[in-house]
């Protein structure tokens, strides 16, 4: 089954999302962590996933099998400063 969003959902999604401090400085800081280490490197991946580990209190002990796994799984494929995954 599809539903539809409507664009007022969205605009009243963008409207709270611009008002939670919190979740801007952490989006900012995961940007600024993106562009310090864009390479998809195993080091990088570790970082990135401790950085969300920390900022969104997501609670996984084994970050370095995580980093590894997600590193295994987007391959380091960069493009344009978009990770993408292959299938």
């Amino acid at each position: 089954m599809v539903i539809a969003i409507r664009q007022e959902q969205l605009d009243a999604t963008h409207r709270l999302f611009s008002k939670l401090r919190h979740w801007n400085a952490s989006e900012k800081a995961l940007g600024d962590l993106r562009n310090s280490f864009p390479e998809g490197s195993h080091d990088a991946w570790l970082l990135k996933c401790a950085a969300v580990n920390w900022l969104y209190n997501t609670n996984v002990l084994a970050i370095a099998r995580m980093a590894t796994h997600v590193h295994d799984v987007v391959g380091g494929n960069f493009q344009d400063g978009v990770e993408r995954l292959s299938v």
